[in-house]
């Protein structure tokens, strides 16, 4: 019997035993899962934190993008165009992180994808701005070079209107040059007229006059003297004198008297070897002359003979004959004889 109330106390025990390991057990697993639990929620308010903290920031960083940028707008449209441009994109951009910050309660990874989008939004934010920045300053370069180029340009300009100015005056100049140019060298060419009118009066009143012409055929002896003739076949050479008349206004010294004396048929005896040759008229038209003469003249009265002999095995021609004496172009007398 006392054996029978150990073994139930004993299994009571046992019971007990187990009943308490047990309890431990479940004490055990329930304190875990409090601790895991507590856990989890330190996690996940941990990551609602910071979920807040990267929407501020997100907030925090957008504004100053949208700040920065405005401040950079200025009275080029082209450039202002592409900010709002830069910020639209920026809004797009920040309405994805926000997307990516609310996914991220559920999961750290889509918060550090949240914050690297932050994080690259500044990125780009800064690009933006240095981007504008460096536009900014390039536009100001070349508008200061459109300044430096407008300030050239009024310059060139203002040297061109003055050059063309000078121009324009020179030309007037040039012109009245011309005109008085034009007018002296009427005026010369009068004067020119004048002076040869002038010095064909000269030259009319300077020809020497010749009177008392004489032309007389000549037969030469054996002996060399002269004897006149009357007969062609013995006739051997013809004498034509003359009185030079006194004249105030021809200069002394040489003067040069034509002699043409024209046969029967009016041709002009001439043969060059024997001084013949050709003379101009005051007409400009141009005379075979017979013959000349230079006379040293001394401003009296003198008295000239000029003589033609015939060519050797030639004869003259019966008939009338004529002699004309010239003098600085002018026939200054004239006469004539017939040979038998």
């Amino acid at each position: 019997m006392t054996n029978s109330k150990e073994s139930s106390r004993r299994k009571l025990m046992i019971a007990a035993i187990v009943a308490i390991i047990a309890l431990l057990g479940i004490n055990a697993f329930l304190l875990y899962n409090k601790y895991q639990l507590d856990h989890k929620i330190e996690e996940q308010e941990g990551e609602l934190a910071y979920a807040d903290s990267l929407r501020v920031e997100l907030n925090r960083e957008y504004e100053a993008a949208l700040e920065e940028l405005e401040f950079q707008k200025g009275e080029n449209e082209e450039l202002n165009s592409m900010i709002e441009e830069q910020k639209e994109e920026l809004r797009q951009k920040k309405i994805k992180i926000e997307r990516a910050i609310r996914s991220g309660r559920k999961s750290a990874n889509e918060l550090k994808e949240a914050k690297f989008l932050i994080d690259d939004m500044v990125l780009q934010r800064e690009q933006f701005v240095s981007e504008i920045r460096q536009l900014k300053l390039e536009n100001k370069r070349l508008a200061e070079g459109k300044q430096i180029a407008e300030a050239e340009k009024k310059i060139l300009q203002k040297e061109i209107t003055e050059e063309r100015q000078v121009t324009e005056k020179l030309i007037v100049e040039k012109g009245k040059v011309e005109e008085e140019k034009t007018q002296v060298e009427a005026r010369v060419e009068e004067l020119e007229d004048e002076k040869g009118r002038l010095q064909k009066k000269v030259d009319v009143a300077s020809v020497l006059k010749v009177s008392s012409i004489a032309a007389t055929p000549l037969k030469v002896k054996k002996s060399g003297t002269n004897k006149p003739a009357k007969y062609a076949k013995r006739t051997d050479k013809i004498e034509v004198c003359f009185t030079i008349n006194e004249n105030k206004v021809t200069k002394t010294g040489k003067n040069e008297f034509f002699l043409r004396i024209l046969n029967p048929i009016g041709e002009t005896l001439a043969i060059e070897s024997k001084g013949s040759g050709q003379v101009e008229l005051e007409d400009g038209s141009e005379l075979r002359y017979t013959t000349s003469e230079i006379i040293n003249y001394k401003n009296i009265e003198e008295d000239v003979c000029i003589y033609w002999d015939r060519d050797t095995g030639s004869e003259f021609k019966k008939g009338k004959y004529i002699a004309e004496i010239y003098n600085k172009g002018f026939m200054v007398g004239k006469t004539n004889f017939t040979l038998k």
